[in-house]
């Protein structure tokens, strides 16, 4: 087990086409709003801060109930 690596090709595909223009710019655009909305805590999926997932929950749980008189 643990082989030399430094043998491994790592070469590019030369028959392997670069993105386009228009990927580039949307893959860019995308990350700075991501990395933004995350700087100011806005919260639209999909350019969250995940905070659904970084916050701690623990057992209480606080709710609203609607009780209607008969």
């Amino acid at each position: 087990m643990g082989g030399d690596t430094r043998a491994i090709d790592t070469t590019a595909d030369p028959t392997r086409a670069a993105p386009s223009r228009r990927v580039r710019r949307f893959v860019n655009v995308y990350l700075a709003l991501f990395i933004a909305f995350g700087l100011v805590q806005l919260e639209l999926w999909p350019l969250t801060g995940f905070r659904l997932y970084a916050e701690i929950r623990t057992e209480e749980r606080t709710s609203t109930r609607v009780i209607g008189r008969t």
